[in-house]
């Protein structure tokens, strides 16, 4: 699957049925059974208005103003019709004037693709002994693709062979891992913009059905050893140094020679289990020892961010920083007290009352070892003159 292909985009309806509540319902690929049967149900009724509430326009600032006090935009009713172009499939357009116009495309229902991945994952968790489940809801708001329950772990797979958002990914792994289960994507699309934002596999072309005849390209990870040097993997310092240290640092590379049966087998068994490094590595799935030398490695003190980490080691070049170069200057009372007099034009010992000590921080000052001007005096010597003595 080349991912060329993309579904329409979800689409946030309310349907009111007789003797229920209003029933929120988000539309998206694969269409649910359930919701394509209901959609069926009420175009064959007839298209009653008064059925189906639009949801996609509650947050449109243009029509901010006939917006309710719940915040939603009511009376934006929608009528089913059959796709022009596609055969079987519904469009979700807004009544004639209305005070909102336009159509949704309601997504197709699995492709065959996707139908063939997922048949393939849930065969080979049911080889492997493992419990397995198609279209299984372990959260509200969130259907997996297969889930297959092992001795150990649960895996949630997701087949993605089409572009999807970013948000979307993050929100549905989040419910999943909520529950207790590790949600994976199996990728059918080489670096999708969410890679490594959540547990994923690029895989390769299915070359069929039978065992190990789907691998993988990218996805899980080893934990390697790599020497601080010129002309190593790491490409810059691990420690954040100005060069290479000549230490030895931790490198996360593929994991070679998987397939998509080994994922599907070896997540259940605990023997791959998720790991958001707090790196821009992100969150991968990886072995139980590598996991655990990697929370050694990087110890309780190493505060992380999204993207980001920040050491508690200090850098080489930390002692000229804009603090420390106010607290240096504070001290060197001796160099400090001629040049103030001297910078504001007035004779040593006649410092008029009111006047600073010292010229501001921002303003260039003679340099006493070489006579230039600088804004950076540590130690009775410019920058230029520290530069030159290293």
């Amino acid at each position: 699957m080349t991912g060329r292909w993309a579904p329409p985009p979800e689409v946030r309806i309310t349907v009111f049925l007789p003797g229920s509540p209003p029933q929120d319902i988000t539309l998206s690929y694969p269409l649910d059974p359930a919701h394509a049967e209901l959609l069926r149900d009420l175009h064959e009724a007839g298209n009653e208005r008064g059925r189906i509430e639009c949801r996609m326009h509650d947050d449109d600032p243009k029509l901010r103003d006939l917006r309710s006090q719940d915040g939603r935009l009511h009376e934006a009713w929608l009528l089913l019709r059959h796709h022009p172009h596609r055969k079987g499939q519904f469009v979700l357009a807004h009544w004639p004037n209305s005070h909102v116009k336009g159509s949704h495309d309601v997504p197709p229902g699995m492709l065959a693709e996707h139908r063939a991945q997922q048949e393939y994952i849930a065969a080979r968790g049911q080889a492997s002994g493992s419990e397995v489940d198609l279209e299984k809801s372990l959260a509200p708001g969130s259907r997996c693709d297969v889930v297959v329950r092992g001795r150990v772990a649960v895996l949630a797979a997701e087949v993605q062979i089409s572009p999807i958002a970013t948000a979307t990914v993050l929100r549905r792994t989040r419910l999943v891992t909520a529950a207790g289960a590790t949600s994976t994507w199996f990728a059918s699309l080489r670096n999708p913009p969410w890679a490594f934002k959540a547990p994923h596999v690029e895989t390769n072309r299915r070359d069929g059905m039978a065992p190990r005849t789907w691998t993988v390209a990218t996805g899980p990870r080893v934990l390697e050893w790599e020497r601080c040097r010129p002309g190593s993997r790491l490409g810059r310092c691990a420690a954040r140094r100005r060069n290479w240290c000549g230490a030895w640092h931790p490198l996360w590379t593929p994991m070679p020679g998987l397939t998509v049966d080994d994922v599907v087998e070896r997540v259940p068994a605990g023997e791959l289990v998720r790991l958001d490094t707090g790196t821009r590595q992100g969150s991968i799935l990886t072995e139980p020892r590598f996991r655990d030398a990697w929370l050694n490695e990087r110890g309780p003190d190493v505060r992380r961010t999204e993207g980001r980490e920040h050491s508690a080691g200090p850098l080489r070049h930390a002692d000229y920083s804009a603090s420390a170069l106010r607290e240096r200057i504070g001290s060197d009372t001796e160099a400090r007290v001629p040049l103030a007099v001297e910078a504001l034009g007035a004779p040593a010992g006649s410092l008029p009352l009111g006047m600073p000590a010292e010229p501001p921080l921002h303003r260039p000052r003679r340099c006493p070892a070489c006579g230039g001007e600088s804004r950076a005096i540590v130690d009775s010597r410019c920058f230029a003159c520290r530069w030159r003595s290293s």
